[in-house]
C-alpha cells in the first residue's frame, strides 16, 4: 500500500501523526496515486475512526 513519493510525503510526519488518506483505505473508491493524503495529528484521525465506527 505504497504510491509514487510516499517516502517523500513521509519523510517530515512526526511520531504523534499520520497521513489520512481519502478515500480511506478500506473503501473500493481508494486508488492511492489519486487519493487526498494529509498529515493530521494520531488524535485526529482516532477520533474520526470511532465516529465512523458508531455510523457503521
Amino acid at each position: 500500500m505504497r504510491w509514487d513519493n510516499w517516502r517523500e510525503d513521509c519523510k517530515n510526519v512526526k511520531f504523534d501523526e499520520v497521513i489520512l488518506i481519502y478515500p480511506f483505505l478500506w473503501a473500493k473508491e481508494c486508488d492511492l496515486t489519486r487519493a487526498s493524503k494529509k498529515v493530521v495529528s494520531y488524535e485526529e484521525l482516532k477520533e474520526l475512526n470511532f465516529e465512523l465506527a458508531e455510523k457503521l
